[in-house]
């Protein structure tokens, strides 16, 4: 998934702004405040990677889509929703795995009083009561079957689940309009992986990336017949260990004058990507390490880290642009 465009409401200083374009290289450029980091804030929300704090949300946030120049008393009573949305393209192999045949829109919104969701748009029931079936209660999902006509087979228990089976089957069968809806799982584990280096963070590049690349390490290490020779290797490794920690034991009870003393040392293997070597060469030129460039990237710069070649976005700001040696 690559994201292509990204829409905002009510993030920080982003009050309703609709439709920004994201290039495979995107510059935001602006006076000081104007917004740059929010939309790279907004994004990093946008995928998960961050949560939402109390001060990322508008102090101007209004529920309604018209904004006032300052909240009135009738709108504070409003829930306020603060909601990032981008549309992403797919590779083949994405289009087929999530069964689409063009680009896909997600948005991810907190809603005061009700948390975060992360939703994708989608044929749902037109019915709206019949959109959220599997979060009712049973009371609520009798009296909804009762609403819309449908009964139990025959022979089916008068239980939650009989009655969330049918509604769901009478769902399917509906009639659809394009909405909003809760994202599946495939959708969720489909979303590229931002990686965000910030020019006033300690972290340099290279750390960033090794952190990424160590935790798709270890997620392999979870495979089965991965996790096998793993195990195997703590056990070899064990048994090295075991006439070392006897001799350590005995010399514990000996100093210290124990009745007795037990040792048993536990070896765990954490494969980590030890380090990372990056360059980069401008067109016609010969390709230098971006540990040697002084500043490897402009002051801020993300990149969605997906199944395809994903955009990234760098932000300057005010009059006076910090010098980027390297474009990325």
């Amino acid at each position: 998934m690559r994201l292509v465009e990204l829409s905002v409401t009510n993030f920080r200083s982003l009050g309703d702004v609709q439709g920004i374009p994201i290039h495979k290289q995107t510059i935001l450029t602006g006076h000081n405040d104007c917004g740059k980091t929010a939309t790279l804030d907004a994004i990093a929300f946008l995928l998960g990677e961050r949560p939402l704090a109390d001060s990322d949300i508008s102090q101007f946030a209004e529920s309604e889509p018209a904004r006032a120049a300052l909240p009135s008393d009738e709108d504070a009573a409003e829930p306020i929703a603060v909601t990032v949305e981008g549309r992403f393209d797919l590779s083949d192999a994405e289009k087929k795995a999530l069964g689409l045949t063009s680009s896909i829109q997600v948005r991810r919104r907190h809603v005061e009083g009700e948390g975060v969701s992360l939703e994708w748009l989608t044929q749902v029931p037109q019915n709206p009561a019949l959109r959220n079936i599997s979060s009712l209660k049973a009371p609520e999902l009798r009296s909804l079957a009762s609403d819309v006509g449908v009964k139990l087979r025959e022979g089916q228990p008068n239980v939650k689940a009989s009655w969330t089976e049918v509604l769901e089957e009478h769902a399917a069968s509906a009639p659809t309009v394009a909405g909003w809806a809760q994202a599946p799982e495939h959708v969720v584990s489909a979303l590229p992986q931002l990686l965000y280096f910030r020019g006033d963070a300690a972290e340099t590049p290279d750390t960033v990336v090794r952190s990424i690349l160590t935790a798709k390490l270890r997620e392999y290490t979870l495979r089965e017949e991965t996790r096998q020779k793993i195990t195997d290797l703590e056990t070899d490794f064990s048994g090295l260990l075991k006439d070392d920690a006897a001799r350590l034991q005995k010399l514990v009870e000996d100093r210290c004058g124990f009745d007795s003393f037990s040792l048993e040392p536990t070896v765990q293997f954490r494969p980590t990507v030890s380090g990372v070597s990056m360059t980069a060469a401008a067109p016609g030129q010969r390709a230098v390490s971006l540990a040697a460039t002084g500043r490897p990237v402009p002051p801020d710069f993300a990149g969605a880290l997906g199944g395809q070649p994903a955009a990234s976005v760098g932000s300057s700001g005010g009059r006076r642009h910090r010098r980027c040696d390297h474009r990325l």
